[in-house]
């Protein structure tokens, strides 16, 4: 794709060559500035090209000129979110993802002022993913708009997508839980903790963040009661994703916790952290690896198959459903906001909703 400030040219061995044209030198020959790179990702040669056309005095200041390309890439990207923080690379590759299949393609070249409404609204409805693109595209346009490139703020009219229905996947219900417990101790260690982990109501990059460590045995009293129970407790304070690694941080302050390990898997975790690392993570696998090898132990062990996410939902609706608060309930999840659970946690089956219906009969 043609740029306003540079040209990458990629080669078949994963290397690329950069060049930036800026100004003219004293004897009237324009000034040219080529580097060659290997083993490089596209982010990571963009941001190069940046960097060289600052080496060439490349004026910073967007124009009226400025594509959409150029905009996303040397400015987007690079700047930080709305709430002041540098984006994560997950989120980083998210965009590029959503723009690059849906978006640049189309419209990159163009410049961000003459990008009217019409073109937005087919660049959207001609995606495959139009709801993620809808979401990404209108970000990168608020920008250019608070950043004064737009006159008019853009989205002010509705949009429609279409999103595909996919066939809703219920959590496990408690005896289906139950049978996941039991049946993951032929398992390896690592993908029986992930279990644990998971049904105690961490997210994913936080139970793959988990170390021995983070685990605590100690005393609480019952408030109930007054009597001392000993509790198996998890401190959520560190993650692990494939985009970003590992990171000694959460999503956001209601998310580091401590949560109490699910009753029925404290001796089953205890016994897989004899003799651990205390520093190593637990789950030593990458996503993708447990994305594939769930789901073969899934079929292996004759479950029925949930994402390795659901694990999380299981969680939420099996404490829901025995009468946990809903405080107490979004308080060990590490989210500060009802609407959340309900919308996208609780999902209890008709089995409960029956339950339900006869406790309340007249």
């Amino acid at each position: 794709m043609r740029r306003r400030v540079g040209s990458i040219t990629w080669n078949d061995n994963g290397g690329c060559r950069i060049e930036i044209e800026r100004g003219k030198t004293p004897d009237g020959k324009r000034r040219r500035l080529r580097k060659r790179f290997q083993n490089i990702t596209e982010e990571e040669a963009e941001l190069e090209l940046l960097k060289m056309s600052r080496e060439l005095g490349a004026d910073d200041n967007f124009d009226g000129h400025t594509t959409l390309h150029d905009y996303f890439f040397e400015r987007f990207l690079c700047a930080p979110s709305v709430n002041g923080k540098e984006r994560m690379p997950s989120t980083k590759a998210w965009y590029r993802d959503a723009l690059r299949h849906n978006v640049l393609e189309q419209l990159g070249n163009k410049p961000i002022q003459r990008i009217a409404h019409t073109d937005i609204v087919k660049a959207i409805q001609g995606s495959k993913s139009p709801t993620a693109t809808k979401k990404a595209l209108r970000a990168v346009m608020l920008a250019a708009y608070d950043d004064g490139l737009l006159d008019e703020k853009p989205f002010q009219r509705r949009i429609k997508t279409t999103a595909s229905k996919r066939e809703k996947v219920m959590p496990w219900t408690t005896s289906e839980a139950r049978r996941a417990l039991e049946a993951f101790r032929e398992a390896p260690p690592e993908y029986e903790a992930w279990l644990i982990l998971g049904l105690s109501g961490l997210r994913k990059s936080e139970a793959l963040g988990v170390r021995p460590c983070d685990v605590e045995t100690l005393e609480v009293v019952d408030p109930e009661t007054g009597k001392t129970l000993e509790a198996m407790v998890i401190h959520v304070r560190r993650t692990y994703s494939e985009a970003n690694g590992e990171r000694e941080a959460v999503k956001n302050e209601a998310s580091a916790r401590i949560v109490p390990v699910i009753y029925s898997g404290r001796k089953r975790l205890a016994a897989i952290l004899e003799g651990r690392d205390p520093s190593a993570r637990m789950t030593h696998f990458s996503e993708n690896t447990l994305n594939r090898n769930w789901r073969t132990l899934i079929q292996d062990f004759g479950l029925r198959y949930i994402p390795p996410k659901m694990l999380r939902h299981t969680s939420d609706t099996i404490a829901l459903n025995a009468g946990v608060a809903l405080d107490l309930n979004d308080k060990m999840h590490g989210r500060t906001e009802h609407g959340t659970t309900y919308r996208h946690y609780f999902n209890p089956d008709l089995g409960a909703m029956e339950k339900a219906a006869r406790r309340i009969a007249i």
